[in-house]
This record gives structure tokens, C-alpha cells and sequence, in this order.
């Protein structure tokens, strides 16, 4: 049992995380990554005691509110004129690696 005496526990609700499952190293502890771009509002913060272990801590209560990215995927696009332009690029880089090699 841990002793949370003088700790910060933080009740988190995320809608973008990833539960790396049992590729950790410590898997007696329950862990998530969390989204950068995820931005969360301090919804509580208590001062909460324990009087089984009689420890007291700061409970604090994250919610989300947003997402903040600047990043873009243009240079993964789909659209048709996109990929043709890139097919076309992409066997003349295979032929000339066939006929002037």
C-alpha cells in the first residue's frame, strides 16, 4: 500500500490516451499517455484525509476542455491530385533506377 501522506492525486478525464497495457516495465500500476495537444480545466482541488492510514492529500480533478494543435498533415494528403502526382514521381524514380543504373 502506498502512503499518499503530503501527495497530489489527480482524477483525470481524457478523451485522447493511450493505455500501453502490459509494454511497461511496472505492471503492478495503472498508467495512460496522455494527448500533448490536450488541454484540461481544474474542475476540484480537496484536501482529502485517509483515517484508515490517517494520511491527508490534495485530490485534484482534471477535465477536459480542448484540444491545442498546430500540427498539420498536409504532407500525408489523400486527395486524387496528390496521389497521381506522386505515383507518376514515384516510377520515374523506379525506372531511372532500372535504365541509367
Amino acid at each position: 500500500m502506498v502512503d499518499f501522506d503530503g501527495q497530489f492525486v489527480f482524477n483525470i478525464t481524457s478523451c485522447y490516451f493511450i493505455n500501453p497495457g502490459a509494454n511497461i516495465c511496472t505492471a503492478d500500476q495503472d498508467m495512460v499517455l496522455l494527448s500533448p495537444t490536450e488541454e484540461f480545466t481544474v474542475e476540484a482541488v480537496n484536501k482529502l484525509k485517509d483515517s484508515i492510514n490517517e494520511s491527508e492529500y490534495t485530490g485534484i480533478v482534471l477535465k477536459h476542455s480542448s484540444l491545442n494543435s498546430t500540427h498539420n498533415c498536409y504532407i500525408l494528403s489523400r486527395s486524387p491530385a496528390d496521389v497521381s502526382s506522386q505515383w507518376l514521381v514515384l516510377m520515374l524514380v523506379i525506372l531511372s533506377l532500372f535504365f541509367f543504373n
